[in-house]
């Protein structure tokens, strides 16, 4: 059997894992820049819009992201930060770490469209478009 972290998008949409459609939000709230969308877990293909930072990630109900289907994600799992014109993802303590690949990461990680992390048992795909100065 396959690790979903290895399969590129393609390679899962070939194999049909995930929904057979993603479920997109109308529209972001706001003038939101960054997009996140689980490719895998509880919450695959659910999409999520951040509109200001920073946004915290998590089950807990005070989140900019609540991931509530994900029950190894911590209330306050991660937050994602705007630092110096770039975007920077940030583990708060969680029991079940964040990942980047296959790397645990426990301080600031910077973010890049395309950028593929998981928190819990659900990857996350960001993208964002460049903030703008």
């Amino acid at each position: 059997m396959d690790d979903a972290r290895t399969l590129t998008r393609e390679e899962r949409s070939r194999r049909g894992a995930g929904p057979a459609q993603a479920p997109e939000a109308a529209e972001p709230p706001g003038d939101s820049q960054c997009r996140l969308e689980a490719l895998s877990g509880p919450m695959d293909g659910r999409v999520f819009h951040i509109a200001a930072t920073p946004a915290t990630l998590g089950r807990g109900e005070g989140c900019a992201v609540v991931l509530p289907l994900d029950g190894t994600i911590s209330r306050q799992h991660a937050r994602i930060v705007l630092e110096q014109g770039r975007y920077w993802l940030e583990d708060l303590g969680s029991r079940c770490g964040t990942f980047v690949g296959s790397s645990r990461t426990f301080a600031k990680t910077p973010l890049d469209n395309g950028t593929i992390f998981a928190l819990g048992d659900t990857e996350i795909e960001f993208t964002c478009k460049p903030p703008s100065h």
